[in-house]
């Protein structure tokens, strides 16, 4: 096979490998042409020395501590640990995804190979960042109970830094709650009066409409007041909630967004 072609082909499947190990271990890579670049070179240098085993062991571990130390900032040898071993993992990985293709598909053309790892790489993105996205939320989620005539109502709540919604008439920090969790607790109203306003909606405590202003538009809001909200060990007695119409449930599998003072 041509030198070059080699090359080249070591040169973009280094790129893969250095990428994916960033996403896995989390940490930005820096220097990724370079590190890459080198990692081709290095290939083509080994098949040249005709190495012993035990030789090409001790050249590779010293090639990947090299593109370990020119990709990635660590400041403690256990984080250099880290991404060094998920640079051998997805090596070995993706060895494992061109050895497939070769022996499950026949694949033999250095192209559609190449194409089938870029296609695995893109499939371990997406799930990788749709774990790390996932895991980012759940440390942010609450078990969270809502209290209003004697009905107590558990949910799943959001603590969102970005909520900084008051209640220009009483003055209280106003958390968004979903059409589900709002029907559970006045079960005497309808999705139906939700959408039309209807006047009954008014019979709820303190029942008004504030102003939600956002970057894009600048709607109306029904807020209203509940005894109290019990988050953790802390309880918030005449609390004021907000019925947010859009499916924040479905992206962020909550039913209630705090408000950025239980933050603190």
């Amino acid at each position: 096979m041509n030198v070059f072609v080699i090359f080249v082909l070591n040169f973009l499947i280094n790129l893969i490998v250095i990428k994916t190990t960033s996403i896995v271990a989390r940490e930005p890579a820096k220097f990724v042409l370079l590190s890459a670049f080198l990692g081709a070179g290095f290939a083509i240098l080994r098949t040249i020395l005709h190495l012993s085993f035990a030789g090409a062991l001790v050249f590779q571990f010293g090639v990947v501590c090299l593109y370990v130390c020119i990709s990635f900032k660590f400041e403690k040898i256990v984080k250099f640990f880290i991404i060094y071993f998920c640079y051998h993992f997805t090596t070995i990985f993706y060895a494992g995804v061109c050895r497939y293709l070769i022996e499950y598909f026949s694949v033999n053309s250095l192209v559609l190979l190449f194409a089938g790892v870029c296609i695995v790489f893109v499939i371990v993105k997406v799930g990788v960042n749709a774990i790390n996205k996932k895991r980012s939320i759940q440390n942010f989620c609450f078990d969270v109970w809502v209290e209003n005539n004697k009905k107590k109502v558990e949910c799943k709540a959001f603590l969102d830094s970005g909520n900084m919604l008051y209640d220009p008439i009483t003055e209280k920090p106003v958390c968004l709650v979903n059409v589900k969790t709002f029907l559970k607790l006045f079960d005497e109203f309808s999705e139906f009066d939700i959408l039309t306003k209807s006047n009954v909606l008014k019979r709820v405590k303190n029942a008004h409409y504030i102003d939600l202003k956002t970057l894009t538009s600048n709607k109306k809001i029904f807020v209203f007041e509940v005894q109290k909200i019990i988050v953790k060990e802390r309880v918030v007695e005449n609390a004021m909630l907000g019925l947010c119409l859009k499916d924040f449930d479905k992206n962020l599998e909550t039913d209630l967004i705090l408000h950025n003072c239980f933050a603190v």
